[in-house]
């Protein structure tokens, strides 16, 4: 409906099911851009375009909040904002709210422990508590990417936690789907 011949990946659509984000990725996977569309009326996606918070840098993994208020995604922008505007080597996990006008405001970076300024962070997976769920490859992992969470704890998040050996092993676990109640988890395996 609105993917094309591009190297098109990875949607997330709002609960209504009337928006969608996606990526899209270069020729070489090294660039990520993300795009939305739009449900009309009549039925028919609009034509994809950039939202607010990914106009610039390497944009990739959306994942919409169970609500449909916030999007979390990764981004390799400069942390501050009197940075350089070379895109930096680590993906950080970044998010967007969107406003009474229907439209994203601009990206917010998590603060620590969600990000550090030395790990990739991907596919951040938000529940309905605000629990966020991730894959990195951090210290006390399993071997390779595992899938972490960082609980929600009022303003704030807790230190990562592994998932575990029910989930993770010594290969590589990413791109986690929690579910609204965290009663089931979709990933990815490579083993």
């Amino acid at each position: 409906m609105f993917s094309t011949g591009a190297w098109d990946f990875f949607v997330a659509f709002t609960p209504d099911q009337r928006r969608a984000l996606f990526c899209r990725a270069d020729d070489t996977f090294t660039h990520y851009d993300i795009y939305e569309t739009r449900l009309d009326a009549r039925g028919h996606w609009s034509a994809p375009v950039k939202p607010r918070f990914a106009a610039r840098w390497s944009n990739a993994d959306p994942h919409i909040s169970p609500d449909g208020r916030r999007v979390y995604f990764i981004s390799n922008r400069p942390v501050a904002p009197a940075a350089s505007d070379a895109e930096r080597e680590i993906h950080d996990i970044w998010t967007a709210a969107l406003q009474p006008d229907g439209e994203w405001s601009d990206a917010e970076r998590l603060p620590a422990p969600a990000n550090d300024l030395a790990t990739d962070r991907w596919s951040p997976a938000v529940a309905a508590n605000g629990n966020l769920y991730f894959g990195a490859e951090l210290p006390g992992g399993l071997g390779g990417d595992d899938l972490w969470v960082v609980r929600k704890a009022g303003d704030h998040y807790l230190p990562p936690e592994n998932l575990g050996s029910a989930i993770n092993t010594a290969g590589r676990e990413v791109e986690p789907w929690i579910a609204p109640d965290e009663s089931y988890l979709i990933f990815s395996g490579l083993r």
